[in-house]
């Protein structure tokens, strides 16, 4: 879900990696997991302009 929000603020990895101040192999590496702590994911959010329940979630699968 990071990347679906990510890419609608028109950012790329590296760019949001440098706004939240992490490296990025570390944004890739929460981006490809969806799991990070929670300073961290605060960030995101906030950068992001979405409530860290939606950024975070779980895709169902069926």
């Amino acid at each position: 879900m990071i990347k679906y929000y990510r890419e609608r603020k028109g950012l790329t990895q590296q760019e949001l990696a440098e706004k939240i101040e992490v490296s990025y192999k570390t944004m890739y590496n929460i981006e490809k997991r969806n799991n990070t702590d929670v300073r961290t994911a605060i960030k995101i959010a906030k950068e992001l302009e979405t409530p860290i329940e939606i950024i975070f979630a779980k895709e169902k699968k069926e």
